[in-house]
């Protein structure tokens, strides 16, 4: 009698993991269909998990990108594959949501499973941060003064235009090299005690030279 306790014990944990992973877990079958479908998915999805069964995944991807869901799920039954790929999702309420969809086989071959992975405020992010790199770089190649980026071995990163008209070195002749090319022989020697009392304590040693 303990095996199939063991058993129930086993179905149970699994389905609750299922169910209450934090990220979409749902099966389609080869029509797109919802067969199965967990929590999280659910609530991506911005429905109740009974009302989603035999429902399209596809009426809840956005138009512009409904031929990449459509052309991955084809892939998956054809391929055989895993496949990936990102679109926009728009839920029941009309809220717009970023997911990262992985999917795979089955091995009956029969379904598509799928992980739903929200990424929207991931983007978001990514958005930011391209928008701080563009203003960061129109305050460098703009400001007026010539500025180099170099790292703590000395290797140059970045220069922008006034530091390639000062010194007459193309970015890509300096980009990857030592500042040292730059420095004369007879000042060398002390720039680089500078630097390596600023590598030891960065408010050590003049900051202006």
């Amino acid at each position: 009698m303990r095996a199939p306790s063991k058993l129930n014990a086993s179905q149970e944990m699994f389905r609750d993991l299922y169910d209450f992973a934090p990220v979409g877990y749902l099966s389609l079958n080869r029509g797109g269909a919802i067969c199965r479908i967990n929590s999280s998915g659910a609530g991506l999805l911005g429905m109740e998990r009974i009302l989603l069964i035999n429902r399209r995944f596809a009426s809840f991807v956005a138009d512009e990108d409904r031929p990449i869901f459509d052309a991955l799920l084809a892939g998956i039954f054809e391929s055989k594959e895993k496949a990936a790929c990102e679109v926009t999702l728009l839920n029941v309420e009309g809220s717009q949501i970023i997911v990262m969809i992985e999917a795979m086989l089955s091995k009956d071959e029969k379904e598509c499973h799928v992980v739903l992975e929200d990424i929207t405020e991931r983007k978001k992010m990514d958005v930011a941060l391209r928008k701080s790199e563009r203003k960061y770089r129109t305050i460098f190649e703009n400001t007026g003064t010539p500025m180099v980026i170099a790292d703590e071995n000395t290797i140059i990163h970045e220069i922008n235009s006034e530091f390639e008209h000062l010194f007459g070195y193309s970015r890509n002749e300096l980009v990857g090299c030592s500042w040292e090319k730059l420095v004369l022989k007879e000042d060398l020697e002390r720039l680089m005690g500078y630097h390596e009392q600023r590598s030891i304590d960065p408010e050590a040693g003049p900051r202006n030279y």
